[in-house]
């Protein structure tokens, strides 16, 4: 067989082409060395006063994109925590608005019964028998000073909220 020009060329270039190609994919040297002014330098050539140096592959990401049912699972429970803190909220919000109304009603009757203790000549309340027992001045006082104070924490709530 008599080879010619035109058919060793294809044949040189294909090797050639290979062999340019598949050098990067090998398992080639790498060599370290630094040079007089203390930079180190990295390369694939040696040098006189290169180490070579072994460089292993970085296994490959093992992590896989997750799959749809993952996925609809995932976005599910996310609408479920969603779903749940809004729940949360209204049942706090909702725990709020009921405190702020006994404490509105509160304020509201301890001012009531400011006003009837200041006003009335003379203030009674109800024994055990259900009769009228007259409260002397000492208690009364006393009353209207225990209302005051109602007075300030039931109002300052409503105020608050």
């Amino acid at each position: 067989m008599k080879a010619t020009k035109q058919g060793i060329v294809p044949i040189v270039l294909a090797l050639l082409v290979g062999s340019v190609v598949s050098a990067p994919l090998g398992a080639g040297s790498v060599y370290k060395w630094t040079d007089n002014s203390g930079r180190v330098h990295y390369g694939d050539k040696p040098r006189s006063t290169a180490q070579e140096i072994s460089i292993t592959p970085r296994a490959a990401d093992t992590t896989s994109q997750p799959t749809d049912a993952e996925r609809k699972d995932l976005r599910q429970r996310l609408l479920n925590m969603y779903q749940e803190e809004r729940e949360r909220a209204r049942v706090e919000a909702e725990n709020k608005n009921k405190r702020k109304a006994r404490a509105a009603r509160n304020c509201a009757l301890a001012r009531d019964r400011l006003v009837s203790l200041e006003r009335s000549a003379y203030v009674y309340k109800l024994d055990e028998r259900g009769e009228r027992v007259v409260l002397s001045d000492q208690h009364r006082d006393q009353a209207i000073r225990s209302t005051r104070s109602d007075i300030v924490r039931w109002c300052k709530q409503t105020a608050r909220k």
